[in-house]
């Protein structure tokens, strides 16, 4: 069985297909305008995951800190929530910090974001009980987010 299809009647409108490919293959050329959206909504999901102790967007809490943490924070006046201290990687992780301490470099094809606060990578390895690494993991929610919003972009063009 064979199925035809006029490539000429599935764009409405007086544009021909032939131009809508061409425009589509001009804009997958560059996905800069997109992707700084993509960053900023990771920043702000990674700002909301720390203000909720990591209980944000389908994502479980963190457990408490450790007792004398909490007792250590008090003294200090810092706020206890779990895995802030003095809030700098979270600002880094959230767009908000210092520029010498997060990562966010967006290109024509490719986003990459994080952080170079130096205890960041200690934290990982050495809080068993904790798991950082799930803020700077996509959720399935943020996945599908993201792919909707590059697909509109790639189909339809996108305006700022």
């Amino acid at each position: 069985m064979d199925i035809k299809i006029n490539v000429k009647k599935l764009f409405r409108g007086k544009e021909s297909a032939s131009e809508r490919i061409k425009e589509m293959l001009e804009r997958v050329k560059d996905f800069t305008n997109v992707l700084t959206l993509v960053k900023e909504d990771i920043w702000e999901t990674n700002y909301n995951i720390f203000q909720n102790q990591g209980a944000f967007d389908g994502r479980g809490r963190w457990p408490d800190a450790h007792p004398y943490w909490i007792e250590h924070k008090r003294r200090e006046g810092l706020p206890t929530t779990s895995l802030i201290f003095k809030k700098r990687l979270m600002y880094s992780l959230s767009g908000i910090g210092k520029e010498s301490d997060r990562i966010a470099k967006v290109t024509k094809k490719g986003l990459v974001v994080g952080t170079k606060v130096p205890y960041a990578e200690k934290l990982v390895l050495n809080l068993k009980k904790f798991d950082l690494r799930p803020s700077l993991i996509l959720s399935d929610k943020q996945r599908k987010r993201y792919q909707e919003l590059i697909g509109k972009f790639v189909l339809k063009g996108f305006v700022r």
